[in-house]
C-alpha cells in the first residue's frame, strides 16, 4: 500500500513483474497464428478453385455439348459430290479413255478458286440431293485453272474454254453430251446432265 500525498487517499500499488512482455509476445504470437491460419485456409480455397476450375469447366462443356447433341436440336450434315482432282490436258485424256473402257459417263468441272460462279455450284448444285443421287454412278473429276500458267493455257485451249465455270458430261463411250457454261440450279442442272450426243 502507498500514501498519494496529492489525491490524500490509499492506492495499491501495482506491483512490478517481468511478465507483461510475454503477455505481448503471446498475444502477438497469437494473432500470428490466427493469420496463419486464415491465410492458410484462403490458400487452400484458392488450391481447390484453381484445382476444380478446369473440371467444372469441362463439364459445364459437356453439358452444353449434350444440349446441342440433343434430339430438337440436331443440325443435319450436308452432302455434296465429291470429286478426283485432274492435273493437264493429258490428265484429262486418260480419265475419260478409262472411263470409256468400262462403260462409265464422266462429270468434267473447270473451276478456279476465284470464280464466284464455280463456288455458287460447290454451296447450291453440288449439294442437292437430286444432283448427287444422278450423278452418282459418273466418275466425276475436277481441274483447276485457278493459275494463269502454261497448264492451265494448254487445258483452255485443248477444251474451247473462254470463260468459268464450264462442266462437260461425256456419256459411255468417251462422247461430250452436253456443255454447261454459267450456273445453273439443281433441276436445270439434273435435266442437261441427261440429255444425248447428237
Amino acid at each position: 500500500m502507498m500514501f498519494n500525498s496529492k489525491t490524500k487517499s490509499l492506492t495499491k500499488r501495482k506491483p512490478t513483474s517481468h511478465a507483461t512482455p510475454n503477455v505481448k509476445v503471446q498475444e502477438e504470437q497469437n494473432d500470428n497464428c490466427r493469420f496463419n491460419k486464415t491465410a492458410a485456409i484462403a490458400l487452400g480455397f484458392g488450391l481447390l478453385v484453381v484445382y476444380m476450375t478446369p473440371g467444372y469447366l469441362e463439364s459445364m462443356y459437356l453439358k452444353t455439348l449434350h444440349k446441342e447433341r440433343s434430339p430438337s436440336a440436331i443440325v443435319e450434315t450436308v452432302s455434296t459430290l465429291t470429286f478426283k482432282d485432274v492435273v493437264g490436258v493429258k490428265g484429262i485424256r486418260e480419265e475419260i479413255r478409262r472411263s470409256a473402257a468400262i462403260g462409265q459417263p464422266v462429270l468434267l468441272d473447270f473451276y478456279a478458286s476465284w470464280c464466284s460462279f464455280c463456288e455458287a455450284y460447290k454451296r447450291k448444285t453440288f449439294t442437292d440431293k437430286k444432283v448427287i443421287s444422278e450423278l452418282d454412278h459418273y466418275n466425276r473429276i475436277r481441274v483447276d485453272l485457278s493459275d494463269a500458267n502454261d497448264i492451265s493455257r494448254e487445258v483452255f485451249e485443248a477444251f474451247g474454254i473462254i470463260g468459268l465455270p464450264v462442266i462437260d458430261f461425256y456419256n459411255e463411250e468417251g462422247v461430250r453430251n452436253e456443255r454447261v457454261t454459267g450456273f445453273v440450279g439443281p433441276e436445270e442442272f439434273v435435266e442437261r446432265s441427261r440429255r444425248k450426243a447428237t
